[in-house]
Order: structure tokens, then C-alpha cells, then sequence
């Protein structure tokens, strides 16, 4: 079962690896439009990375990947997982991939509990907004019902700001989001596309949220609340939880604020049918090619009767190979001619020779020393 599991999400990661350099290649194609649409972009990557089935369509972004004998797109059957020797040291790494997501989470729930401990004696400021002494950047802790935690020693005006941008993070879910991409993160640990994803969503979150802040208080307010990122940047970083996160690269934060405006209309359309097709390119399994059929043309040269005096409208002529070298015991050698869509072997006939000619068409089964199919 767990050998199962994991080939699953080997299946699953490589298929978000290349839902991510895809996502990547948008993004830089989104680097002058506003960073919410870089962010949108993620919901993909998050998809790809928990949901271990997608819908097919004839059209989709991602190609199939074969891994271990089967398609990484595709659902594969239980018993088609690759079998390794007894002494193939791959044969247990299901038990490596486990253990290390085991230790993600003991980590992240260690952070968990020493931050609970800083937060005793925090003291309330508002609803759901307190004010703590032992951080020194604030962040939103919490899922169901979130809260925002504010470093002591902020100005008044600087608590304007920051509120602000926590309580867009609140509204727009990130705390949700931001635990489901962590427990991705756990599972996928092994592969560094999945780290790199991370990082990047949550740079794109905290940018999206700089310019709602902009967008909502006016962008005179942009020098005074870079300062107030300053100020908070040189204090020790929070070490985040899945149900904690703080601002991302300060830097890039700065420098995204400094070139903000108002975006056009046509820059917003453009993004915005960048983002819908890439999202629906990537949630999407190209659609199986069709098995098959039975009445499918081979290359063998084959013999078929044109006999004249046959006037059933029922039957249809048989199709012969004639290759002398053929010894595929499936292929039919003999003229005949039956009834159309009868296997029945009572129905078919022997044709004299005389009224045979050469054609290219399907093989039948082996006749008998009588003539006659089986």
C-alpha cells in the first residue's frame, strides 16, 4: 500500500514540476503586471501537487510521463508498480520518503508550540488584533479563526499599515493556502522544484498584499510604509508554522512598491487571459488516444476476392496475406469471402483463385487444412 502511495506522488510531482516551470515562464511574462495574477498562477501548482487525479481534454499543456512502467498523467493500476530485486537498495525508499516528511512535520509542530510559548501574555489591541513583546515582526497565526500579532513598539501610524495588509491576508484565505502548500511541501519535500514554488508563492502573496495596502490607503502612503518594512526587517526573523507566516524578501517587497501604479485596462486583459489559460492548460491530462479497432489496416500485402457472380449484398470479401516469408500464425492465407460482422465459421466460403487480386488491407485468423477459419 504505501509502495502504492508513494509511487503515486512520484507520479503526481513530476507532473508538477512541470506545471511549475510553466507557471515560472508566466510569471515572467506577468513581472510589469500586478502581482495577483502571479499569485492566482499558484492555485495550479497547488492542484497538481494534493489532487492525485485531473480531468482529460484533447488539449492540455501537460504531456504524459511514463514512471515505473506506467503514465504519471494517467491513472495506472495497482499492479503495475515497478518490482524491484530483493537487494535493490530503491526497493524500500518508500520508507526514506516517509520518514522525511515525518520530520517536516515534527519540526514544524516544534516551531509551533515554542511560538505558542512567546505568545503567552500577549495583549489585546482589537478584535483579534494583540499586541506581543517577545517578536519582533508581525504575522497572522491561526486557521480557523486567525489572528493578527503585532510587534510592541510600533506608532500608531505604522500599525495602520500593517493591519491593513494582514487583514487582506485574512479575507483572501492566505492562511488556508499557505497551510495546504506546506503540507504539499512535506509530501514532495524530495523534489526542489516543489521548495522553489513555495518561495516564490509566497513572495508573489506578501507583493499582492503590498499593493492592496496601495491600492486602498493611496500611494502617498508608499515611503512611510517601505520605512515601516524597513524598521521591521532589522529585527529576527519569524521562523514560520503552517498556521504562521510573516513578510517575505524585504527587498524585493521595496523595490516592487517603489515601481507600483495603477494598472491599465488592457495590461489588466491581457494578464487576465494569460492567467485563464495557463490555468486551464495545466489542470488538465491530455485525453488517451483511442485503442485500436478491429477493422484498422495493416501493411501486409494481402489478396482480395472480386468475384463477379456474387450478388449477396450480405457478404463482404475476405482480406489474404500473401507475404511469402509470413509466419504469423494469426494472419489468414486462404480466399474467402463471409457474412459482414459474423465470427460464425459455418458462414465462409472457399473462392476459386481466378477471382482474386492484390490488395492492402486487415489480417484474419488461421484457417484450417480445410480452408475454413477458426
Amino acid at each position: 500500500m504505501l509502495n502504492q502511495v508513494f509511487f503515486r506522488i512520484l507520479g503526481m510531482t513530476g507532473v508538477s514540476g512541470l506545471v511549475i516551470l510553466v507557471v515560472i515562464g508566466a510569471r515572467l511574462l506577468l513581472r510589469k503586471a500586478p502581482k495577483v495574477f502571479s499569485y492566482i498562477l499558484w492555485a495550479v501548482v497547488l492542484f497538481r501537487l494534493l489532487c492525485p487525479f485531473a480531468p482529460k481534454t484533447p488539449v492540455s499543456m501537460i504531456p504524459e510521463i511514463p514512471i515505473g512502467g506506467s503514465s504519471a498523467v494517467t491513472e495506472s493500476p495497482a499492479d503495475s508498480e515497478p518490482q524491484q530485486p530483493e537487494n535493490d537498495p530503491r526497493r524500500h525508499v518508500e520508507y526514506l520518503w516517509l520518514a522525511g516528511t515525518g520530520v517536516m512535520l515534527l519540526v514544524s509542530g516544534c516551531r509551533y508550540l515554542k511560538l505558542r510559548r512567546k505568545l503567552i501574555g500577549a495583549c489585546p489591541l482589537a478584535r483579534n488584533i494583540y499586541i506581543a513583546d517577545h517578536i519582533s515582526t508581525p504575522f497572522v497565526h491561526g486557521l480557523l479563526f486567525p489572528k493578527i500579532y503585532l510587534p510592541s513598539g510600533l506608532s500608531e501610524k505604522e500599525r495602520g499599515y500593517i493591519i491593513a495588509h494582514e487583514r487582506h491576508h485574512i479575507r483572501r484565505l492566505d492562511h488556508v493556502w499557505r497551510l495546504l502548500f506546506f503540507l504539499a511541501l512535506c509530501l514532495h519535500w524530495f523534489n526542489p522544484l516543489v521548495w522553489l514554488a513555495f518561495i516564490l508563492s509566497g513572495r508573489d502573496m506578501e507583493m499582492s498584499c503590498d499593493e492592496a495596502v496601495l491600492r486602498q490607503m493611496g500611494g502617498s502612503i508608499r515611503a512611510d510604509y517601505a520605512a515601516s518594512l524597513l524598521k521591521l526587517a532589522t529585527g529576527r526573523k519569524l521562523s514560520e508554522t503552517p498556521v504562521t507566516f510573516s513578510g517575505g524578501n524585504t527587498k524585493e517587497r521595496l523595490i516592487n512598491m517603489a515601481n507600483w501604479k495603477k494598472p491599465k485596462s488592457w495590461s489588466v486583459i491581457l494578464s487576465t487571459i494569460l492567467c485563464v489559460a495557463v490555468l486551464a492548460g495545466c489542470a488538465v491530462d491530455p485525453a488517451e488516444a483511442p485503442a485500436p479497432s478491429s477493422d484498422d489496416v495493416s501493411n501486409h500485402e494481402v489478396i482480395l476476392c472480386t468475384n463477379v457472380d456474387c450478388t449477396d449484398a450480405s457478404h463482404d470479401h475476405s482480406l489474404i496475406c500473401t507475404v511469402d516469408d509470413c509466419t504469423d500464425p494469426s494472419h489468414d492465407h486462404h480466399a474467402s469471402h463471409f457474412s459482414v460482422g459474423t465470427t460464425d465459421p459455418s458462414s465462409i466460403q472457399t473462392v476459386p483463385v481466378e477471382y482474386v487480386t492484390t490488395y492492402t488491407g486487415t489480417h484474419h485468423p488461421e484457417p484450417d487444412h480445410h480452408g475454413k477459419h477458426h
